[in-house]
């Protein structure tokens, strides 16, 4: 068994390609759950690898919708939505004020345009969600 780790030829896509891909992602992703999105994620970051107009692999970047935002950190958030697991997180309210929450984690979810982890918050007694910045400066897991 042979496995190609790289090869000579270019991807090219014209603007209008890009475009049409763009388009196509944008009415797929209201339906399409996170780690969906990932998936997506993932497959632009190949193609944009795979390009060597550097323009156009900015375009290609720029398609997902969790661009900027840490993959691995929401994929962990998923598996612990997965397992319903109980973990306390820190959560900075606003400038000056941070918060620990004690939180079993449900599921994730796209909301105009936004991340977000949809919750039990256990000191609340109620469910609530939690809006997922792209630098996670905001979110803290804790444990």
């Amino acid at each position: 068994c042979y496995v190609l780790l790289s090869h000579p030829f270019d991807l090219t896509f014209s603007d209008e390609e890009v475009q049409t891909l763009k388009k196509v992602y944008d009415s797929i992703k209201k339906y399409a759950s996170v780690s969906r999105l990932i998936e997506y994620d993932k497959l632009f970051e190949k193609l944009a690898n795979s390009v060597k107009n550097e323009e156009t692999k900015q375009k290609l970047l720029g398609i997902s919708i969790l661009k900027g935002l840490d993959k691995d950190f929401i994929e962990e958030l998923l598996t612990d939505a997965n397992k319903k697991s109980r973990m306390t997180i820190e959560y900075i309210v606003d400038k000056s004020r941070k918060v620990k929450y004690d939180i079993t984690v449900e599921s994730l979810g796209i909301r105009s345009n936004k991340l977000y982890v949809y919750c039990f918050n256990h000191a609340f007694g109620k469910r609530s969600f939690l809006k997922f910045y792209v630098d996670n400066s905001m979110m803290t897991k804790l444990y």
